[in-house]
């Protein structure tokens, strides 16, 4: 089992299906990612809103605010990289994704290997766009 410390990347988890949740939280968690869940888009903004986040991986389509539009209230009022995961295959749905400031697009079905290898390039891309912006 792998061990969550303190300085371990927060990863964010927004998807309305319970399943897809639950497995990426364990799975991220098993390698080393500290990692919240959230059900929709507003339940999203408020953990947002209270906690840091290193990367936010969300599905498209889900009740209410979708991920597209919340890949754009991010990109807009915070500085935290998004991924989406999601069914939407369409080239317009990914273009609007990255359109609305998505950093990454991976549709499902997905290889969890190839989520993971992508999670650590755009924290990896982040942290030293982060550390040259400090210096």
């Amino acid at each position: 089992m792998v061990k969550i410390s303190p300085d371990s990347f927060h990863i964010l988890v927004v998807d309305d299906d319970q399943r897809i949740r639950s497995l990426l939280k364990k799975f991220l968690i098993q390698n080393g990612y500290w990692t919240s869940v959230a059900t929709n888009a507003e339940h999203a903004r408020g953990l947002v809103m209270a906690f840091k986040f290193d990367l936010i991986v969300l599905d498209v389509m889900m009740p209410g605010t979708d991920g597209l539009e919340l890949t754009k209230i991010i990109s807009e009022n915070f500085s935290i990289p998004v991924f989406m995961l999601t069914a939407r295959t369409e080239m317009i749905d990914k273009l609007q994704g990255f359109k609305n400031g998505a950093d990454d697009y991976l549709t499902k079905p997905f290889e969890p290997e190839e989520l993971l290898v992508r999670i650590r390039a755009i924290i990896r891309r982040n942290k030293l766009t982060v550390s040259e912006k400090q210096t």
